[in-house]
């Protein structure tokens, strides 16, 4: 007794393709993709060149999706997953090595001198048959000749200078932490650049601490921005007198000074003073006290204490005045002249 298999795709012409065999299984190979097939299985026995079947067994099954993905997106290559030898694959621009439209490699293909910050297509057919299509963007060259310098106040500044790569790209993107304290700077962290862009400087830093910048560009794109390979480099602040101090921001009514990490934060206090005000106290965080409420224009002592209510540091610090609280402007009708006019802001000015 013969086994005879009939298959064929449903909702196709192409007719059926018998299998004789004496087996009891079968591969069914090179089949297309999220498709379904039905299968039968009858008995044949062929006395007197007559053939005869009986038996039937029919079941429908359908094949499963072939996965295409992309690993290692870098700004001159890219490595497509899941490509079978049997698969054709293009990809435009067709700028690189591989022959656009070749037959693919097994497992994965590799597709390299890809143009940086270029957005790619990459289709895969199965004969006449398109499995899958993806885009996707190169990332743009990294940043270079990357340098870390500690600043002009070189106890709470560092400057990270660096030069645009070769390729397009929209801009820089610029990291910072510092061990135990954070991105505690004036700047807060990521900083973006422009293009144009070869310095930034990142103030209002702790004194004595070793801090880490990451560097890279950037492209946008429709759903985000595609990054670079980051450049990570690492500098560590001044330490500056144990007892030092300095202003780390103010305004017209606040004070913001910071003093150095190695020193116990636990036991130290600060003051605010000025003629005809009473003393005020600092509200500490970490490593840093503020002031608030103050009168715009007016000249402070700020003395920080330590252990004991020894005094271990004080500078004279004045905040900003007011802005005029007004301008107008008028024109002369004799001559060409315009008379502009304000009224003062609050605080002390010159």
């Amino acid at each position: 007794m013969t086994l005879v298999m009939m298959f064929v795709q449903t909702g196709s012409d192409n007719g059926e393709d018998l299998i004789r065999t004496e087996e009891t299984s079968l591969s069914l190979e090179d089949l297309e993709p999220e498709t379904t097939y039905t299968v039968s299985v009858v008995a044949a026995s062929t006395q007197q060149s007559i053939d005869t079947r009986s038996g039937e067994r029919r079941e429908n099954f359908t094949t499963t999706a072939v996965v295409i993905s992309l690993s290692q997106i870098g700004s001159t290559s890219v490595l497509v997953i899941g490509t079978q030898t049997a698969f054709t694959l293009t990809y435009t621009p067709n700028d690189g090595d591989f022959q656009s439209g070749s037959n693919a490699e097994a497992d994965q293909t590799l597709l390299s001198s890809l143009t940086p910050s270029q957005g790619y297509e990459v289709s895969i057919q199965n004969g006449s048959m398109t499995i899958d299509r993806i885009n996707f963007f190169t990332t743009p060259g990294a940043p270079e000749n990357v340098s870390l310098s500690l600043g002009s106040d070189n106890i709470s500044s560092i400057v990270v200078q660096y030069q645009p790569p070769e390729g397009n790209f929209d801009g820089f993107r610029i990291e910072y932490s510092g061990s135990g304290v954070g991105a505690d700077g004036n700047q807060p962290s990521p900083i973006i650049e422009a293009i144009s862009s070869t310095e930034t400087v990142i103030d209002g830093l702790s004194p004595g601490v070793e801090y880490t910048v990451n560097i890279q560009t950037f492209v946008d794109v429709d759903d985000g921005n595609v990054f670079s390979l980051a450049t990570s480099q690492s500098i560590t602040t001044e330490s500056g007198p144990v007892a030092s101090f300095y202003v780390r921001s103010k305004t017209n009514t606040s004070i913001i000074i910071k003093f150095a990490s190695f020193v116990s934060v636990g036991n130290h206090r600060a003051f605010a003073r000025a003629d005809g005000e009473t003393s005020r106290s600092g509200v500490q965080t970490g490593q840093q006290f503020e002031f608030t409420g103050l009168t715009p224009g007016n000249v402070y002592d700020i003395t920080l204490l330590g252990e004991g209510s020894s005094e271990l540091s004080m500078q004279m610090v004045q905040t900003y005045p007011d802005p005029p609280a007004s301008l107008t402007l008028m024109a002369l009708e004799t001559s060409l002249t315009i008379v502009a006019s304000w009224q003062a802001g609050a605080g002390k000015k010159t």
